[in-house]
């Protein structure tokens, strides 16, 4: 069994059978990029859990583009640091085959400087 990466985004437990901010487990092989998309924020991009695709024409092209992604809420400029955290616990872990990433209602993050996590985002995106 391989590595999952766990986010769990709702501040309470009344939101835990919420799809955006309720509880979400990936595999980590699915992990595609961690970018810095702000001084606060770092989004990680993963290979879709669902396909779905644009209206029109374009469905073809956004085939290719689909990503599922989740913003992380850090420290300002710890995007480095977060990045660290998240690779080591995917490569050195041990045995533990579910990595809590960010768990709002628990306090529980892979880094001591992610304060938060957003809305894990289903979405087509162009890459």
């Amino acid at each position: 069994m391989g590595k999952y990466l766990y986010f769990r985004a709702g501040a309470t437990l009344a939101t835990d059978d919420d799809n955006a901010e309720g509880s979400n487990m990936v595999p980590a092989s699915d992990l595609i990029s961690m970018e810095a998309t702000s001084d606060t924020t770092l989004t990680l991009r993963f290979k879709p859990r669902m396909n779905y695709f644009a209206a029109g024409g374009n469905a073809a092209a956004d085939a290719d583009n689909l990503t599922d992604s989740v913003v992380l809420t850090h420290g300002t400029n710890k995007q480095k640091a977060v990045m660290s955290a998240l690779a080591k616990a995917i490569n050195y872990g041990g045995a533990d085959s579910m990595i809590v990433v960010a768990d709002d209602v628990d306090s529980v993050y892979v880094s001591d400087d992610v304060i938060s996590v957003a809305t894990f985002v289903i979405t087509a995106a162009q890459a």
